[in-house]
């Protein structure tokens, strides 16, 4: 743990538009059973969501079919 006790392994993550961030991103998602390029994608979109640069309507509609049908 660092001086805010947070974990070195749980910093943020790069920005979004960085090329850091698809590596980062894989690291994590290494070793879970779903699709790594929609995890990817959605976690960019949950960011510009934070962000206010996506509605949470864009962001259901746009996710809604994969994670209902189970196809991530």
């Amino acid at each position: 743990m660092n001086g805010n006790n947070q974990r070195y392994d749980h910093q943020p993550p790069p920005d979004i538009d960085d090329e850091g961030f698809d590596e980062w991103a894989e690291e994590r998602l290494s070793d879970v059973s779903y699709d790594t390029e929609l995890g990817k994608q959605m976690g960019r979109d949950a960011i510009r969501l934070a962000r206010g640069e996506m509605s949470k309507e864009a962001f259901n509609e746009k996710y809604h079919e994969a994670l209902r049908d189970g196809s991530f």
